[in-house]
């Protein structure tokens, strides 16, 4: 059986551009920020259809389709009573992967954008002593209402 890295969500809210998502999540007891954009949870809670349509025709998502996902802020605010029609998603590697930002001494394990505009990505921000070394391997990425999961394979990155 493969190791899994589970992360709970406590508590869901926008950032001050209304176009970023925070989760904050529990990781062995401690708290983990996860980031996302606003349009990606749209198409992740299939929430603001009209705007998933307008993504769906240009292949890319914007500034201004974020700032159209007005149902999806709502959502967020009001998360975890909430009921929406989704389902897990998953990414597979190599479209993941691991970063380390020396200034601010933290690892992000992410996975890559689904839509969005510069906030392109699902992030994991993990505190230096709290990264789970296991992420040195290729992962599967899974995205769940309540948590995510990384699975860890058993093929090492390339450095």
């Amino acid at each position: 059986m493969r190791k899994k890295i589970i992360i709970k969500f406590k508590s869901m809210k926008l950032r001050e551009d209304k176009r970023t998502v925070e989760i904050l999540g529990d990781y062995n007891g401690k708290e983990v920020i996860i980031e996302l954009s606003v349009l990606q949870l749209a198409k992740f809670w299939n929430t603001d259809k009209e705007v998933l349509k307008k993504l769906e025709k240009s292949g890319w998502g914007s500034e201004e389709l974020e700032d159209e996902c007005k149902e999806t802020r709502e959502l967020v605010e009001k998360y975890p009573n909430i009921k929406v029609e989704w389902k897990p998603l998953v990414i597979k590697p190599p479209r993941n992967g691991v970063n380390w930002n020396k200034e601010k001494d933290i690892m992000c394990a992410w996975a890559i954008d689904i839509s969005g505009w510069k906030n392109e990505g699902i992030g994991i921000i993990f505190p230096l002593p709290l990264y789970p070394e296991e992420l040195d391997n290729e992962f599967i990425f899974s995205l769940f209402f309540d948590r995510i999961e990384l699975e860890i394979l058993d093929k090492r990155r390339e450095r």
